[in-house]
């Protein structure tokens, strides 16, 4: 295999004092092969249960965990929505009301970042910011009963709330997922074709208008080719095409593969990570800097493929 320069892989905050030690020794074993960032999912639910109210125990776990992670030279990448949002914000109108999403968005992340700034490297704000709202706004999407514009405006929210967590974080690294691949399902229909397109277009030029502050996350694990197992070099093949197309609109950006295919076999986790090193080939061949190349869940991540992908640190010369 070619190597790669950086390769992460990815945890979610654990739920007990168990728990968290298991975690760390999988990161242990992965650090000790080369792995050097996590993507540290914080449950948005769980760490503000109810609106304005911080559960003390979440934040205490984030706390020693990131520290853990820091201990053993692995840097924790806050990830602060995944698949769900919190009830109460789904009640409160959700990303269809901008200003109330703001405030208990602009919570969360302070509430994050005072938990554990010293040790956070970076944030990601959503880890699939159309996947999500497709979950949300499903009735927006039916081809029965579709109301894009409604889709798109809380796009519009999204690309709001990217923007004041570049604010809050300050100088931390902040990425922005495109997963347009989240939208070809509902873009079948012929009333929705354009969705995809126009939902990416607003997070791109949220992105142009950001001054290079945002690594750009190309993620196409939800793309309709991969439905099935086997198809990783498809993967690959829609990866660097993706990364790309976001270099020629996006010039200065920083680019991450984010979001690869998740398999619980460790023999079809190594064929995504070869499909992995060859579209980081490519993309590099193509004269693009690649940032990061996220992986899946470290507990199903085997050490050797962090051992033959990440190259040795350099030797030093003391003469």
């Amino acid at each position: 295999m070619t190597p790669i320069a950086r390769f992460a892989t990815r945890a979610t905050l654990p739920t007990s004092h168990e728990e968290r030690e298991r975690r760390l020794i999988d990161l242990a074993r992965l650090a000790s092969a080369g792995c050097r960032d996590v993507r540290l999912r914080v449950p948005w639910a769980d760490f503000v249960p109810k609106p304005g109210r911080v559960d003390e125990g979440a934040r205490e776990r984030l706390s020693e965990f990131a520290a853990g992670c820091t201990a053993l030279g692995v840097q924790p990448h806050v990830s602060l929505c995944g698949r769900n949002v919190p009830g109460w914000f789904v009640d409160e109108r959700s990303f269809s009301d901008s200003r109330s999403a703001d405030r208990h968005w602009s919570h969360f992340v302070d509430e994050v970042l005072a938990s554990a700034a010293d040790e956070i490297a970076g944030v990601i704000p959503f880890e699939g910011p159309f996947g999500l709202l497709a979950r949300l706004e499903g009735a927006s999407l039916d081809p029965d009963n579709h109301d894009p514009r409604r889709f798109l405006g809380s796009v519009a929210c999204i690309a709001m709330l990217h923007r004041r967590a570049a604010t809050l974080c300050g100088a931390l690294p902040v990425t922005c997922v495109l997963d347009e691949s989240a939208l070809m399902v509902a873009a079948q229909a012929p009333e929705l074709a354009r969705l995809p397109g126009e939902a990416r277009r607003t997070l791109v030029e949220m992105l142009r208008d950001a001054d290079g502050r945002f690594t750009v996350g190309v993620d196409v694990s939800a793309h309709p080719l991969l439905a099935s197992r086997g198809e990783s070099a498809r993967w690959a093949d829609l990866v660097v095409d993706e990364a790309v197309r976001t270099a020629e609109e996006l010039p200065s950006s920083r680019i991450s593969v984010i979001g690869l295919p998740e398999h619980d076999n460790p023999d079809a986790v190594a064929d995504v990570v070869e499909a992995a090193v060859r579209a980081a080939s490519e993309i590099n061949d193509a004269g693009i800097h690649l940032d990061t190349v996220w992986l899946g869940d470290h507990g199903r991540t085997p050490t050797e493929i962090f051992a033959s992908i990440v190259p040795p640190p350099p030797v030093r010369d003391d003469n």
